[in-house]
């Protein structure tokens, strides 16, 4: 229901440069984008409450590092990807992943390959997995922006 170049899984769930194609359909299932970082900032606050222990690391890295989580600027990239009923896919076949210092050199003789998201594990992505970014900080975040999981 939207495809990019490339759909990141790390640090959050989100379309590196923000160039994406979707469904109507499916955009209208979002939150409208510019209440999306105000909501998304609640959600830190509450996850942070709510469950100390199990996010601990959740607004520390929100406060330094909001690209971790998803918040500020950082938000409208991970916007597109929010819902539960996202089903990504990325026409780039290369190793690229995420973040302006690893672009892939530009070449002539790339092709896009249409393929769904996730055919690059959560293990070839960089960076180290944080509690927020697997099953529960996933789900929490759906519960709470969308009322499902």
């Amino acid at each position: 229901n939207i495809c990019s170049a490339r759909f990141a899984m790390r640090p959050h769930f989100h379309f590196p440069g923000n160039m994406w194609t979707a469904h109507c359909s499916y955009i209208q299932t979002l939150i409208p984008p510019k209440v999306f970082p105000n909501k998304m900032q609640k959600l830190v606050k509450k996850a942070q409450k709510d469950h100390k222990k199990q996010f601990k690391s959740l607004v520390s890295e929100s406060q330094k590092e909001p690209y971790l989580i998803g918040v500020g600027r950082f938000a409208y990239e991970h916007w597109p990807a929010s819902h539960p009923n996202v089903r990504p896919c990325d026409v780039y076949a290369g190793p690229y992943q995420h973040s302006y210092s690893k672009l892939p050199k530009w070449s002539w003789w790339w092709t896009p390959k249409l393929q769904r998201a996730g055919w690059m594990s959560q293990e070839q992505f960089q960076g180290p997995k944080r509690e927020w970014q697997c099953g529960e900080g996933r789900l929490y975040e759906y519960r709470f922006l969308y009322g499902t999981e």
